[in-house]
């Protein structure tokens, strides 16, 4: 396998396993470390670029999934919604920093999406969570 197939299977692999819709987690991150005939800096690159754009999709899908339940004649679910977006985000930034946990944190940029949190807040605060994560995984 050469290089560039490498690392386009860390990016699919990255991407994937930070979908809500998918339960798979980042083993090639590690398996890549293992090995060691590759860049750590384009491993952690390549890892944080995709884990974005699944936060971008997770996000969206929480956009969706507010749009479905606003069809909802309840009165009590809205009320229940708003309670539960104001404390998402009052504490919103505390919050965005579980994304680090590797099988629950991709639900944290879902609830973003559906309580409406500033898109570039959850990108920028993932982003950073992410890096950090693969930084440590790779070079700790």
């Amino acid at each position: 396998m050469d290089q560039f197939e490498a690392y386009s299977l860390l990016f699919i692999d990255s991407l994937v396993g930070n979908l809500v819709i998918s339960l798979d987690s980042e083993l090639i991150v590690h398996s890549m470390r293992i090995f060691g005939v590759y860049n750590n800096l384009i491993i952690v690159t390549v890892a944080t670029i995709a884990s974005l754009f699944a936060t971008s999709i997770n996000y969206f899908f929480g956009l969706i999934l507010l749009k479905i339940f606003y069809y909802s004649k309840n009165e009590q679910v809205h009320t229940n919604h708003q309670s539960f977006s104001q404390f998402f985000l009052k504490y919103n930034i505390f919050i965005l920093w579980f994304t680090i946990i590797p099988l629950w944190g991709k639900f944290i940029p879902l609830i973003a999406g559906f309580t409406k949190t500033r898109f570039l807040r959850v990108l920028a605060i993932s982003g950073a969570v992410k890096l950090c994560y693969y930084s440590y995984s790779i070079y700790g």
